[in-house]
């Protein structure tokens, strides 16, 4: 999972995913026990869990270019992912804003969303 309002790793693992029972049946919530490492432990500077483009740290807006190349995404596949990041950093902000984090969280959550749309150059 990469979200540049997210620019950490979330460990995902079994116990770390929910359910919500929708009118068609259960289904996996879209995000369950998310946790920004980059606040719990800054000396962690692993950027994703995985690599991209064989990088896991001071990722750039290049590395998504390459790796939209080698999924074969079209470039209007690759340009609707940058405008999609783009309109919905405003509900990142809210739903950092609306959270049950302490203010201190919250104003560090926002740094480090401010310091990923910076460092991939779409802001």
């Amino acid at each position: 999972m990469f979200n540049p309002a997210h620019p950490s790793p979330a460990k995902l693992v079994l116990n770390t995913m929910g359910m919500i029972e929708s009118a068609s049946g259960w289904i996996l919530s879209p995000a369950y026990d998310v946790l920004n490492v980059a606040i719990l432990i800054p000396e962690d500077k692993e950027e994703l869990a995985l690599t991209l483009d064989g990088e896991k740290e001071k990722l750039k807006k290049e590395h998504f270019v390459k790796s939209a190349k080698v999924l074969e995404l079209s470039d209007k596949q690759k340009d609707g992912l940058f405008k999609r990041m783009i309109s919905n950093k405003p509900k990142a902000i809210q739903w950092i804003d609306r959270s049950f984090l302490s203010d201190e969280m919250k104003a560090a959550w926002l740094e480090i969303l401010e310091s990923g749309y910076r460092q991939i150059k779409l802001s």
